[in-house]
C-alpha cells in the first residue's frame, strides 16, 4: 500500500532474512539492464561506479597465464608460518620482526609471513617427502612486516608472486630468461646487480633494480638454506614485488628504420676480475660506441688458470653503423679502441 511493500517469504527460501536480500531479488526479475534506465538512484545514497581490476591484480593475472604456459603450477599458502622461518631462511634485517597470532591453533601456523620463499620452499619441501622430486611452482601472495614489536599499528603488507624451479637441467640462466620474460609483461626498464639477499646463493643470483628500487631477486637458492628446508641445493627461486612494478613507469621503445649502409661487425675479449658483471661492462660499452652503437652483445665467458686466479675472459660481439654514410676501417677501429680504454680505465681490463 502506497510506497510500501509486503512480502511474504516462502519457507524454503532460507537465503532471504532482510531487505537487502529483496532488493537483490527484484533486480534479479527486472535485470540488472533496466538500471540504466532509471533516472534516481535504487537505495537512498547510493551511486553507480564502473568496476575494474586494479593494476597490480591486472599485472598478476598476465603474470599468472605466463607462468602457466612456462609449465608451471600455481600453488596456495597460508599466511600464516611458524616463528622460526627467519632461521631457517638465514634473514637477519627488519623480517625478524613477525606479528604474533594471539590464539594460534599451533606453532606451525602462529605468526604471519615476513617473506614469501618460505611458503614456495616448504611447498617444494612437501612434494620431494611424497615422491615428486621435481616441480614448478609459484604463488600470489602477501607478507606482512611491521615498523615495531609489540605492534602498535597495522604492519607494511606487500604483495608479491613467487616462483621456483625444482628440476633437472633447469637452472639460473633459465630461470633468468622466465624473470626478463615476465618484467616484459610489467612494461618496466631494469637492470640485474649481484644479490645479497640471504637466501640464496652468493655467487648466483640477482637483485631487479627499477627506478632505483629493488622490485625482486631471483637464483639458485644458498646451500645451507636448501639444507635446512631438505630441498635439491640446485633449486632456483625467483620473486617480484607486483605492488611496486604496477606503478612504475612503462618502459619507452625507440623505433629506428632499417639502416641504408652496412652494419660493421667487432668481436672483443678482455680479461677482467672475476667479480665484474657483464651489466657493467655492457653499459660503458654502450657508452663509449656512443651513437656509433647499433648493438651488443656477450657471446662467450672463458676461464683457466692461465688467465691468472679469479680472472675471466669475457667476449663481446660489437655492432657500429652510421646513419649518414658507410663507416671507415679508421673509424671503426678509433671507435673499438676508445671502448677498450674506457674498459682498461673503469674495470683495469685487458685485451686477450
Amino acid at each position: 500500500m502506497g510506497d510500501r511493500i509486503e512480502c511474504i517469504v516462502p519457507p524454503y527460501r532460507e537465503d532471504i532474512s532482510n531487505n537487502n536480500d529483496l532488493a537483490e531479488e527484484v533486480i534479479r526479475i527486472y535485470g540488472y539492464d533496466a538500471y540504466d534506465k532509471i533516472e534516481r538512484a535504487l537505495f537512498e545514497g547510493a551511486s553507480v561506479s564502473e568496476g575494474q581490476n586494479h593494476p597490480r591484480m591486472a599485472l598478476e593475472r598476465k603474470m599468472r597465464n605466463a607462468l602457466v604456459d612456462y609449465g608451471f603450477y600455481e600453488t596456495v599458502n597460508y599466511s600464516l608460518c611458524p616463528s622460526n622461518i627467519c632461521d631457517k631462511l638465514l634473514i637477519n634485517d627488519e623480517r625478524t620482526k613477525m606479528v604474533k597470532i594471539l590464539n594460534p591453533i599451533s606453532e606451525e601456523i602462529s605468526c604471519l609471513r615476513t617473506a614469501m620463499a618460505y611458503s614456495i620452499f616448504n611447498c617444494l619441501s612437501y612434494n620431494a617427502s611424497v615422491g615428486n622430486k621435481e616441480a614448478r611452482i609459484f604463488e600470489c601472495g602477501r607478507t606482512y612486516v611491521p615498523k615495531a614489536v609489540p605492534v602498535t599499528e597495522l604492519p607494511k603488507e606487500d604483495n608479491f608472486i613467487s616462483f621456483a624451479v625444482c628440476e633437472a637441467g633447469f637452472d639460473f640462466f633459465h630461470l633468468k630468461g622466465v624473470v626478463e620474460n615476465l618484467m616484459l609483461l610489467a612494461g618496466a626498464e631494469f637492470k640485474l646487480v649481484s644479490s645479497t639477499q640471504s637466501y640464496l646463493h652468493p655467487g648466483i643470483s640477482a637483485d631487479i633494480i627499477c627506478e632505483d628500487v629493488v622490485v625482486g631477486h631471483f637464483g639458485q637458492v644458498h646451500p645451507t638454506v636448501a639444507k635446512n628446508f631438505d630441498i635439491s641445493a640446485k633449486t632456483v627461486y625467483g620473486e617480484l614485488n607486483t605492488g611496486i612494478l604496477s606503478e612504475v613507469k612503462e618502459k619507452r621503445y625507440v623505433v629506428k628504420p632499417v639502416p641504408k649502409y652496412p652494419v660493421v661487425e667487432r668481436d672483443l675479449a678482455v680479461v677482467v676480475d672475476e667479480k665484474i658483471t657483464t651489466g657493467e661492462l655492457l653499459d660503458a660499452i654502450k657508452s663509449a660506441c656512443g651513437k656509433l652503437l647499433f648493438g651488443v652483445k656477450l657471446f662467450d665467458i672463458y676461464r683457466s688458470e692461465t688467465l691468472g686466479k679469479d680472472k675471466k675472459s669475457m667476449a663481446f660481439n660489437i655492432k657500429l653503423s652510421d646513419e649518414t654514410k658507410t663507416l671507415t676501417d679508421e673509424e671503426v677501429s678509433k671507435c673499438i679502441n676508445k671502448v677498450l680504454k674506457s674498459l682498461t680505465f673503469r674495470f683495469g681490463a685487458t685485451l686477450r
